[in-house]
């Protein structure tokens, strides 16, 4: 019997057949890879979200503060190299006796923080669990530096916010200021803010050179953690007001110059107030 081989142009087809069945799987795959990101980032946001509650309650319902800059304790982050040192604490850190874990405070598809040696900031952020979480400020989450000359931004009562359920307490962030870009870019350093849109309303100064924004990492949704505690995937749009693409103009620090008028965006408002 005759075995007969595939001809060029037979083996061409197939080679095309899978070439487009790879095109459209693969874009599949993507988002299939992405959404299961997202749900393990919206988990991590109801950690969040659950120990931020707690806190309330044992602080006469009161909202962790974003940061506290002080004399870092000794033993700080399992080492002594903080010992004394004027050191940015952030909120995740006072979280964690409520969760036993910094591991929750890592949204999976933020770039991530280099380890870093101990004494470093790669190696306070990991400390702290500060990978891709901010906190809305300067409400609900005020700010305290206690070294030299103190000064704070208290952080709101739960009592203050009129809608608790619509205002926003913490969500995925990247850095967007002329400062803080470069060194996210550069060494994956995040801060543990997220500026209000509408600074000058609340006695911010505009174009701050450390600003962090909220971040649609997942299919160009936010996830937020609202004041109430519950959790939802919300797009960018209604949280800054503009479309995220116009945050990439001016080397990706234009929306740190957003500033908004309460009386043009009163459902944008009511987020932030």
């Amino acid at each position: 019997m005759k075995r007969r081989g595939f001809t060029l142009i037979e083996l061409l087809v197939v080679i095309a057949i899978i070439a487009i069945l790879a095109a459209i799987l693969f874009p599949v795959f993507a988002q299939a890879r992405e959404k299961a990101r997202q749900t393990m980032c919206i988990s991590n946001c109801k950690q969040i979200g659950i120990a931020a509650m707690m806190y309330l309650q044992d602080y006469d319902e009161v909202y962790v503060p974003a940061e506290i800059a002080m004399p870092a304790p000794p033993g700080f982050c399992g080492v002594n190299n903080y010992n004394g040192v004027c050191t940015s604490i952030g909120y995740l850190y006072w979280l964690q006796p409520y969760s036993k874990s910094n591991l929750y405070s890592r949204c999976p598809s933020a770039k991530a923080t280099p380890q870093g040696a101990p004494g470093t900031a790669e190696h306070r952020l990991n400390c702290e669990g500060r990978v891709g979480y901010g906190a809305a400020y300067p409400s609900p989450a005020g700010y305290l530096w206690a070294c030299g000359n103190p000064w704070s931004v208290p952080s709101k009562n739960l009592a203050q916010l009129e809608k608790p359920a619509s205002h926003v307490f913490a969500m995925d962030s990247i850095p967007s200021g002329t400062s803080s870009y470069p060194l996210w870019e550069g060494r994956g350093l995040y801060m543990n803010v997220v500026y209000s849109p509408f600074p000058t309303a609340q006695g911010l100064t505009p174009g701050a050179g450390f600003h962090q924004r909220p971040h649609g990492r997942h299919s160009k949704l936010v996830s937020v953690v609202y004041a109430d505690g519950h959790v939802k995937a919300t797009p960018f749009e209604q949280l800054y007001g503009v479309p995220e693409t116009e945050c990439a103009r001016d080397n990706n620090t234009y929306c740190s110059r957003i500033d908004l008028n309460p009386n043009q965006y009163p459902q944008l408002w009511e987020k932030w107030q």
